[in-house]
């Protein structure tokens, strides 16, 4: 139930709003009173529900790069949100290799730490999300999250892959970048897709069953099954947990770097295209957004004779018949480790896919690409 006026986490100090399109704002307050936000000239207003539930939406915004108070007021109570900015927001997610932070590339580039350095800071803000997963989809994220500013104290801990995307995005564009950032480590994709997903599809409808199960065993030997080593694992866990609290947060699209834990120790890749086509239209359903961007990184060459991690850049290949998606290549980015830590190409590559096709910039955004072609004779 409702009580104490609140706004969700996501909304902080130094946030990013999304610009051009309708910004939801929302909380909870004691039930049925009215709620009042004012943001950049707007006043909207609504009555929380029985729940005490409040949702109001912003009507679109212009991209804005001075810092701008956000108020929210119900009876005497009031909170207000502080400096923020308005222009492009991407959700960041994966496992490691989006995870993987720009501390530990600098360990080996040196152009990673003239960056750190830099004491120009830009107008990129991002919010890391980190919280355990959860069996039931939360409504709210768990405990205190915040927007960090782009400064030299703050850049070692930012996710490498993100960052070098923002930074191209913010330079190239010319306005503000906000980036929520919910990877984790050493993670099957299945934990990011929403569960209901599994339900709905026939290739994926055996992996929920077995895990709910606890089969385990048994599905790591099944025609494109898992190996769950942990409950974040289990289909949905980590969705529950750092996507859905996120949701209807406005987006510009999403930046996704994942496949080792389906592809490296015995795990089976057949159907990871499905997977990911189920972790698109999962994230689009919540977002209740058919065509958000979805840009991924195909595996780089760590590993070339594993079949595994074959099979699975192939099926990442693949994965492109799903509309408004795009994959940014990285077997050339040699690397002995499975964390290479050049992810300033990474990072740039997808934001080629983004300028190209998000906003339309005339810039190549891709190599060639494998085609099949039947000639009939």
């Amino acid at each position: 139930m409702g009580g104490e006026l609140k706004i969700a986490r996501v909304y902080s100090d130094h946030g990013v709003l999304q610009r051009g399109v309708e910004v939801p704002v929302w909380g909870v307050a004691e039930p049925d009173v009215k709620v009042l936000v004012e943001f950049g000239g707007q006043t909207r207003s609504t009555i929380s529900g029985d729940d005490g539930k409040w949702m109001v939406k912003l009507a679109p915004l212009k991209a804005h790069a001075v810092g701008n108070r956000m108020t929210v007021i119900s009876g005497e109570e009031k909170l207000e949100i502080r400096d923020l900015l308005v222009g492009e927001v991407w959700y960041a997610s994966g496992q490691s290799n989006m995870q993987m932070n720009l501390a530990a590339c600098a360990k080996k580039i040196e152009f990673v730490r003239e960056v750190i350095a830099e004491p120009k800071s830009r107008l990129i803000r991002t919010m890391r999300i980190g919280n355990g997963d959860t069996v039931q989809e939360l409504d709210e994220l768990p405990g205190p999250v915040t927007w960090q500013l782009d400064t030299p104290k703050n850049r070692p801990g930012q996710s490498a892959a993100a960052y070098f995307y923002a930074r191209e995005l913010h330079d190239e564009l010319k306005m503000p970048v906000g980036i929520i950032e919910g990877s984790w480590g050493g993670k099957p994709i299945e934990g990011f897709i929403p569960r209901e997903q599994f339900k709905k599809r026939a290739e994926l409808k055996q992996i929920l069953e077995l895990s709910e199960a606890d089969e385990l065993e048994k599905l790591g030997k099944v025609e494109g099954g898992v190996i769950i080593r942990n409950t974040a694992g289990r289909p949905g866990r980590i969705y529950n947990s750092r996507i859905a609290p996120v949701a209807p947060y406005a987006l510009k699209g999403f930046i996704w770097y994942q496949g080792e834990s389906n592809a490296g120790r015995g795990e089976d890749p057949r159907n990871y295209r499905e997977k990911t086509r189920a972790l698109v239209e999962g994230w689009r359903r919540v977002w209740k957004q058919d065509d958000l961007p979805f840009y991924f990184v195909q595996l780089p060459s760590f590993n070339d004779s594993a079949a595994g991690w074959i099979r699975l850049r192939e099926e990442q290949r693949l994965s492109l018949e799903i509309p408004n998606t795009g994959m940014a290549v990285t077997i050339d980015l040699r690397d002995s480790d499975i964390h290479p830590s050049n992810k300033v190409d990474v990072g740039k590559r997808l934001a080629m896919w983004a300028l190209a096709k998000t906003y339309g910039k005339a810039i190549p955004y891709s190599g060639p690409l494998f085609k099949l072609s039947l000639i009939h004779i």
